[in-house]
């Protein structure tokens, strides 16, 4: 039950940061940049996902967030 409330609260997350990056609010996005690793690295440290697939979402949220803000 821990592991599925916490999975659906990074979803949460990241819908928003994907909707602040859609809408071109680049404050926002990189606040829920910040929020997103720093929840995503909490899972991992908790085995909710594994830790390389954490490190790997961060990235990709980084390299899209690099990409829409250049």
């Amino acid at each position: 039950a821990r592991n599925r409330r916490i999975k659906g609260h990074l979803k949460t997350i990241l819908k928003a940061y994907d909707a602040a990056l859609e809408a071109g609010d680049m404050e926002t996005a990189k606040e829920k940049l910040t929020l997103a690793a720093k929840k995503l690295m909490q899972a991992a440290a908790k085995h909710t996902i594994h830790k390389n697939a954490a490190a790997r979402k961060v990235s990709r949220l980084t390299k899209r967030f690099n990409k829409a803000n250049a």
